[in-house]
C-alpha cells in the first residue's frame, strides 16, 4: 500500500525513514527497492544495521558467498539484530563447507524465532534433517513481521525437501498457512496445495479438507506467535 499510494523517490526520502522502507521492501519481495536502498545512505546512528539486513537478504537469494563476504566486513549489529545475524553467519559458514565451524556455533542456542530459522537452514545444509525440520517447520505457523523474508526462505527450503519426500499433507499445511497469513504477499505466492505441477492430477474426484470456522479463529494466533 505504501508503494502504491505513496510513490517513493529515494532522493527525496528522509534518511531516518529509509530503514522502514527497507523492512517494507524486504518483507514484500520488492527486490528492486531493496537494491536501491542498499545503495542509498542512512543516518549514522543506524551503524551497519542496514548492511546486515542486506546481507541477510542476499542469504535468502542464493547469493551466500556475497552475503558472507559482506558480513565479514561489518561491525557488530545492534543488540536486537546481532544474535540473528550471528545465526545467519552460521548458516553461511555451513553453505561455504565450513561445517566444523558451523557445528561449534550451533551448540549455543538462543530462544528466538529467526535464530532458529537460520539454525534450521544450517542443519539442512549439512543434511541433518532431524535437527533442521522442527526449526524450519516452526516458521510455517509463526511470524516475526520484521523478518518475514527469512522465515519464508526457511519454509521454501522445507517445502522443497517435503516435496522430494512426497509428504503431501505437510505441503498443504504450508500452503494453507501461507494463504491465510500472507494473502497478496508475493513472497508467499509460490506455495501450492498440489504435490506436483499441472492440472492433470486433479482429473476426477479430489478430496481435501476445507477451512472451518474454528480453523479461521486459530489463524488469529498467527499474528501473536513468534514475537521474540
Amino acid at each position: 500500500l505504501v508503494k502504491k499510494y505513496l510513490p517513493i523517490k529515494l532522493e527525496r526520502t528522509p534518511r531516518d525513514v529509509r530503514p522502514l522502507l527497507m523492512f517494507l521492501a524486504l518483507n514484500n519481495g520488492d527486490s528492486d527497492m531493496v537494491e536501491q536502498l542498499h545503495r542509498a545512505s542512512f543516518e549514522p546512528v543506524e551503524g551497519d544495521d542496514p548492511n546486515w539486513m542486506y546481507a541477510s537478504y542476499l542469504a535468502t537469494q542464493g547469493r551466500e558467498a556475497e552475503a558472507l563476504a559482506l558480513a565479514n566486513a561489518l561491525s557488530a549489529g545492534s543488540d536486537n539484530l546481532a544474535p540473528r545475524m550471528e545465526a545467519m553467519k552460521t548458516y553461511l559458514l555451513a553453505k561455504a563447507g565450513r561445517t566444523a565451524e558451523a557445528r561449534v556455533r550451533l551448540k549455543t542456542e538462543i530462544d528466538d524465532l529467526i535464530v532458529r530459522a537460520f539454525d534450521g537452514l544450517a542443519y539442512a545444509t549439512m543434511g541433518d534433517w532431524t535437527n533442521a525440520e522442527p526449526r524450519l517447520m516452526e516458521q510455517v505457523k509463526s511470524r516475526n513481521w520484521a523478518f518475514l523474508y527469512v522465515s519464508e526462505y526457511a519454509v521454501r527450503v522445507l517445502d522443497a525437501h517435503l516435496r522430494q519426500l512426497g509428504r503431501t499433507e505437510d505441503l498443504r499445511t504450508i500452503a494453507l498457512y501461507a494463504a491465510a497469513s500472507q494473502p497478496g504477499n508475493k513472497l508467499y505466492a509460490k506455495y501450492s496445495f498440489a504435490s506436483n505441477p499441472g492440472v492433470a492430477q486433479f482429473a476426477g474426484e479430489v478430496k481435501m479438507p476445507c477451512v472451518a470456522v474454528d480453523d479461521l479463529i486459530s489463524f488469529q494466533s498467527i499474528s501473536t506467535s513468534g514475537k521474540k
